[in-house]
């Protein structure tokens, strides 16, 4: 049963479960069964591998992902498998990892300024989704309009946008998750560019590699490093990104941990103890840092430009 797993996870964890069953193979002539045929050889197994997969240089998720697959195989162990877990706990003190690059409000926004400059409207909007609504990629590329909940759905006079995730990442934290977004901003950008569309309609009508694709081209126009390799921004950053803002406007950790449904506190601190990368705008050269500043300031009146009918209207509408 893989019930409150993501389909990415399983398949990580399967595909770490068969690195543990062939080195149990090359080493001690055994297969998965016979390490599992109890508590004490599943964690002196997974000890041993854990030390030999160091050795050899391999990623550390390796061992991370086969000791959760034989808690997911044989929850009875759990309580057992703590020398498996000092082992990963020793890697981690041995070669401490890195959180991601966050992206600090002023560069989404150009992001999205230049996207929308090139007519990648959808792609603009999904990025500013994505950060406001401390989305993962997997999260956000898959939304309908079905999944989004305007004021104008409810008949509610507040301005918030709720969006329904499907298959929610978190999904051991709740079953059934929804996001909510305040940004006014983030709201009206949604509106232009979603609420007229049918309910089964996706919001993103392409690819994730499309999606990846477009995001290389302009954050190498604005000169932004993408790769993960030099700590650059990838999709992924921006669900950390919109932790780190919400927790600088507000430093109410409940508040982003509820947000961006964090079951454990630690793994907000994780998120938001890297404010410091907020200087990733100041390590970029003069002239893609201008060039960020001018974009940044004229997000709206690129849309405005574009769509005056729909802004007449909100205008309208306001009055």
């Amino acid at each position: 049963m893989v019930v409150g797993l993501s389909r990415t996870t399983v398949a990580r964890m399967d595909a770490c479960l068969t690195f543990f069953e062939e080195w149990l193979q090359k080493e001690l002539k055994w297969d998965l069964n016979m390490a599992l045929s109890s508590a004490e050889n599943a964690n002196l197994s997974l000890r041993a591998y854990g030390r030999a997969t160091f050795s050899a240089g391999k990623p550390r998720y390796q061992l991370v992902y086969a000791i959760t697959g034989v808690q997911h195989l044989r929850p009875e162990f759990r309580p057992f498998l703590a020398g498996a877990w000092q082992v990963d706990k020793q890697w981690q003190l041995k070669e401490p990892g890195q959180c991601r690059a966050v992206l600090s409000a002023p560069v989404v926004r150009s992001i999205c300024a230049l996207a929308f400059l090139w007519k990648w409207y959808r792609f603009g909007a999904m990025v500013a989704l994505g950060c406001s609504g401390m989305l993962h990629p997997n999260e956000f590329l898959h939304l309908e309009r079905g999944d989004l909940i305007f004021p104008s759905d409810s008949l509610e006079n507040r301005s918030v946008l709720y969006i329904h995730i499907k298959n929610p990442k978190t999904a051991r934290f709740a079953r059934r998750q929804h996001v909510r977004i305040d940004d006014t901003s983030v709201i009206l950008m949604a509106q232009l560019f979603f609420e007229h569309l049918p309910l089964g309609a996706r919001l993103f009508n392409a690819s994730i590699a499309v999606f990846r694709r477009q995001w290389n081209a302009l954050l190498d126009h604005l000169e932004i490093p993408r790769r993960q390799s030099v700590r650059g921004a990838t999709p992924g950053v921006l669900r950390g990104s919109g932790a780190t803002q919400m927790y600088l406007d507000s430093e109410d950790l409940p508040k982003v941990a509820w947000r961006g449904r964090w079951a454990r506190m630690r793994t907000v601190e994780h998120y938001v103890q890297e404010v410091a990368a907020q200087l990733f705008l100041h390590q970029l050269p003069p002239a893609a840092k201008h060039r960020i500043i001018l974009l940044e300031q004229h997000v709206w009146t690129v849309l405005q430009f574009h769509f005056p009918d729909f802004f007449r209207f909100f205008l309208l509408c306001r009055k």
